[in-house]
């Protein structure tokens, strides 16, 4: 992409979203202009109602990719599956993302794939101490509490070999 001054506009406004991270710095003594640029690594991918690709980052934001790398990365990538395809769905597993505490992120780091049913529920497949599980997130709403029953389940002994979490209502957990 050509820098220029209206394209560094735009990503100050928030309008180039694949972007991560930037600098600008100047040598004063030679006159010289750097431009630094980070990419936004994606961790899933979507399709959105409009039938584009979009990728979640690692803070749940979306993103559209542009650079051959973000490009190539897409068959890598899990792939969240909506049965209602709208963009809320999108936006309710991004604000999941988003929220999940920084001590459980492992489950994203290891994320196999994201559904979300026609009720609005997140079913998260992941892993968790080298085994495969499914998280039913319900909506995304009290993550954080949800993410604190999801932590002391997984450390009573009884649950070492439970494979699935359903957190959709935290005050009534069912660990199978």
């Amino acid at each position: 992409m050509q820098w220029t001054f209206e394209s560094f506009q735009k990503f100050k406004r928030g309008q180039i979203d694949w972007l991560a991270n930037y600098s600008v710095s100047r040598n004063w003594l030679t006159g010289k202009i750097s431009l630094s640029i980070e990419e936004k690594t994606g961790i899933a991918k979507a399709i959105a109602p409009d039938g584009s690709i979009r990728y979640f980052d690692q803070n749940g934001q979306l993103f559209k990719p542009t650079s051959a790398i973000q490009l190539a990365s897409a068959t890598k990538l899990p792939l969240v599956e909506s049965q209602n395809k709208s963009a809320e769905s999108l936006v309710q597993v991004a604000k999941l993302l988003k929220e999940i505490p920084s001590d459980l992120t492992d489950l994203v780091s290891r994320l196999n794939g994201i559904s979300v049913g026609s009720s609005g529920y997140i079913n998260m497949r992941t892993q968790i101490a080298g085994r495969d599980v499914e998280i039913i997130w319900g909506r995304a709403d009290s993550i954080g509490q949800k993410s604190k029953v999801l932590m002391a389940l997984v450390d009573l002994p009884e649950n070492k070999m439970a494979n699935r979490f359903d957190l959709s209502i935290p005050d009534s957990p069912i660990v199978s």
